[in-house]
Order: C-alpha cells, then sequence, then structure tokens
C-alpha cells in the first residue's frame, strides 16, 4: 500500500469518512508516519535484511577516515580490494597496534565516518553491505519500506488505534487484531530464519555421483 491507501484504511477502521470526518489527512499522515517508524524497527529487530544495502568506499592514499552514508546504521561487512575480510577494531586504545602493519586489516568508527587501519597508502575499493535507516513517506504515492505482507496493514491498524486513544476511545476488536497481526508475523520469521536453512538448488550433474 501507498500512505493513500494506508490512511484510506485507517479511515474505515476508525469509521471516519465525508465532510463530517474529524481527522485531516496531515493529522492522520503524522500517525501514519510514526506507526511506520515504530514498526519499521519491529522489522528491523526481527531481519535486518529488509533493510541492506550494497555500496563501496572510495580508498585514498594517506586517508584514515572516510564519511559514512546519511541513512547507515551498522556495517553488515566490509571487505579490502582482495575481497578479504576487515574486521572491526574491539578496542579504540589498540589503534597504535595497526599502525605501520602495512596492510589494512581493521576498520572502527568515528562519529559519522569509518576509519581504517593501518592507514591506506594507495587508491583503493572496498565494498560493504550496511544497515540503513528507512526513507521518510514523501508524498501519498510513497510506500512504507516494510515488508509488504501483513507490514502495510500492520501500520493502518496502529494509526487507527493511536487515533481512536485520542479520541478517548478503545477498540477492543482492533486492539486485539493488532496483536494478531503482530503474532503472525514474528512466526513467519522465526520460521524463516530458524526453522528452515537455505538449501543450495541440486545440480543434475552430480546427483548421481557417489562421494
Amino acid at each position: 500500500m501507498n500512505r493513500l491507501q494506508i490512511r484510506n484504511k485507517a479511515r474505515t477502521l476508525i469509521d471516519e469518512y465525508g465532510e463530517e470526518a474529524r481527522w485531516t489527512n496531515e493529522e492522520l499522515n503524522h500517525l501514519i508516519d510514526m506507526a511506520y517508524k515504530k514498526f519499521a524497527s519491529f522489522f528491523m529487530a526481527l531481519d535486518e535484511s529488509h533493510y541492506t544495502k550494497s555500496a563501496s568506499f572510495s580508498i585514498t592514499a594517506n586517508n584514515e577516515f572516510y564519511a559514512l552514508p546519511v541513512d547507515f546504521v551498522a556495517i553488515k561487512w566490509v571487505n579490502d580490494e582482495n575481497k578479504c575480510p576487515i574486521l572491526p577494531l574491539k578496542n579504540s586504545a589498540d589503534r597504535v597496534d595497526y599502525l605501520d602493519y602495512r596492510q589494512v586489516v581493521r576498520y572502527y568508527f568515528q562519529k559519522n565516518t569509518i576509519g581504517f587501519l593501518d592507514i591506506p597508502t594507495a587508491a583503493k575499493t572496498f565494498p560493504y553491505e550496511y544497515v540503513y535507516v528507512p526513507a521518510d513517506l514523501e508524498n501519498d504515492e510513497s510506500s512504507p519500506d516494510v515488508p509488504h505482507y501483513l507490514g502495510d496493514e500492520l501500520i493502518a491498524a496502529e494509526t487507527a488505534i493511536k487515533a481512536l486513544e485520542m479520541d478517548e476511545e478503545i477498540s477492543p476488536i482492533l486492539n486485539e487484531e493488532a496483536k494478531e497481526l503482530k503474532k503472525q508475523i514474528r512466526e513467519i520469521y522465526y520460521r524463516r530464519n530458524r526453522d528452515y536453512s537455505p538449501q543450495p538448488a541440486g545440480d543434475p550433474a552430480l546427483d548421481d555421483l557417489d562421494f
């Protein structure tokens, strides 16, 4: 769903349509934004792989620090130019141990930058993957960056619940529906992430070989 569809769904849940509707579009949009941020964090905690991007650092000689993306949350992995993993520096006090190491083997964070040790001595490209902050909804055509199966319904239900609460009303049915949606989502992610390990596809050319 896009924001317009979520807002219309929320209006249906609180039974507010037409000229006498108490809630303006702008007010509901604010509640949608709050619900979106809440459940983006919810999905990120269940499985952050929905919120990952690939990028690369353009390394220059004698430069230790490089700017992180504005939507950066956390590094998943970073490799050197030979595709070898660069590991995190566990203790900033150990930085001096990697100066004059003559090879980049560690990274660490300083405010909105990432530092590499040893300090690179030549231009390189370091590919990496990171967890990002979901983008805000800019207009009615924008869609929340959540898994759309059940995620959009959850945002609409939370929006309606908050609107009713601010009107000093309670909908036990709607509250129970939201709880059930969250329960279903948790069960789906639990099965996907823990019960079933990804299996490589079979290779007919190898099926008949006896190892």
